[in-house]
């Protein structure tokens, strides 16, 4: 339809040769009104690979990561403010894990409240729960990163 489609000389992942290689562009509703044409395109026979392009990493890592994650056991043994990989996070489904904690099949609270702060030298996220009188603070620096938590 609307998409912007051109042929591209670029190099793909892991330097794999390049017979036939197109940049398809176009805009974000497009493309979910026409999801199952693309998705079905992109499944046939000449098709190689889909590359995308201009997408953070951060990003990629929220889309593999899904809703629900947990520390691989091998990896609990460390704290919180070294970080982990995707690799020592296990995946879970919503089923597996509830997303929010109920109580009786009803939420188990009704209101949270997020903030968030940055400037240039560090940055603070509160995640205030009142129902399970929690609050959870990080707080990041561009040079050494400090969980605290009250």
């Amino acid at each position: 339809r609307g998409a912007n489609r051109k042929r591209v000389n670029l190099n793909p992942p892991q330097s794999r040769p390049v017979l036939n290689l197109y940049e398809v562009e176009l805009a974000e509703t497009e493309m979910a009104e026409s999801a199952q044409e693309m998705a079905a395109q992109m499944a046939a026979r000449a098709v190689e690979g889909v590359y995308e392009s201009q997408v953070p990493l951060h990003f990629q890592a929220l889309l593999k990561a899904g809703c629900v994650v947990q520390v691989a056991p091998h990896a609990r043994t460390r704290q919180l403010s070294e970080g982990f990989t995707l690799d020592e996070l296990e995946f879970k489904t919503s089923t597996e894990c509830p997303y929010l904690p109920t109580k009786g099949g009803a939420p188990a609270f009704r209101h949270v409240a997020l903030y968030h702060s940055r400037s240039d030298q560090r940055g603070v996220y509160a995640l205030l729960v009142p129902a399970l009188n929690k609050c959870v603070v990080l707080m990041v620096t561009p040079f050494a990163n400090k969980e605290v938590s009250g």
